[in-house]
């Protein structure tokens, strides 16, 4: 029979190696991270949640909380990385840094990116830092806005 101190430490041990406990382990070592790290498996492999509400350890989520732009950037042009993943990284990037913060760290790093699997989506990633960008957090248009521009039905 167990006592129940031998209980707790079966329980701490539990909670350590479900989702919730494990994705702010993931997401403090991603935001350390730093140039000629391994990069972290979690954020290359795309994972989604087995039901309709995310998880702790989804790829978008856990994208969606890393902020090392040095981290995101080496993600873009990762050739092991999934291509959902880089996308979303791609997308946070421009978040946290903004376009133009983001793109002078990523410029670099897609000249040197030399991977024939990827080199499609290293000219995509080209084409879309060529074109203009806004980073949007909220829009908020009136409805009178709306009618008076036949925005609306």
């Amino acid at each position: 029979m167990r006592t129940s101190g031998d209980l707790s430490q079966v329980a701490e041990r539990a909670g350590q190696d479900d989702d919730w406990g494990r994705a702010p382990k993931i997401l403090q070592a991603a935001n350390s991270w730093r140039t000629g790290d391994p990069l972290p498996a979690e954020l290359r492999r795309l994972r989604k949640s087995e039901i309709d509400i995310p998880g702790p350890m989804d790829s978008r989520s856990l994208i969606a909380q890393v902020s090392n732009l040095p981290l995101l950037a080496a993600l873009v042009v990762d050739p092991g990385s999934d291509p959902e993943c880089r996308e979303d990284v791609l997308s946070q990037g421009i978040q946290v840094g903004g376009p133009n913060g983001f793109f002078d760290l990523l410029r670099p790093q897609l000249s040197t990116a030399a991977a024939k699997n990827i080199q499609p989506w290293v000219n995509e990633v080209r084409d879309r830092m060529s074109r203009p960008h806004a980073v949007v957090d909220a829009l908020s248009i009136s409805m009178r806005t709306c009618r008076a521009r036949r925005l609306l039905l």
